[in-house]
């Protein structure tokens, strides 16, 4: 079960890589090299703040369902607290934006 997981997450990284890969190839071909400056600046911005969104929250959420929590509540806490996080990385972002544009 694990071996399956764990090549459907290694298959599903590498087209998610392939797939960016000839997105940026067609950004950079058709829409030139300052609009994928600024591409290459938001996929940074974001990965910065990126950070924020998950705090080894997911580790956590997958221990707790391993040693036999009852899934509702520890669904149901995860994405309250994902949700919570996701929008302090959003705002985070936001704030930085406003303050140096």
């Amino acid at each position: 079960m694990i071996a399956r997981q764990a090549s459907l997450l290694f298959l599903s990284k590498i087209i998610i890589q392939i797939l960016g890969f000839v997105s940026l190839f067609f950004v950079a071909r058709w829409m030139g090299p300052n609009v994928l400056g600024e591409v290459g600046f938001a996929f940074g911005l974001v990965g910065l703040f990126f950070v924020f969104t998950d705090l080894g929250l997911s580790e956590a959420h997958r221990k707790r369902i391993s040693e036999g929590k009852d899934p509702d509540i520890c669904i149901g806490t995860y994405s309250v607290l994902k949700i919570i996080l996701v929008f302090i990385s959003v705002s985070a972002v936001l704030i930085y934006l406003f303050i140096t544009i």
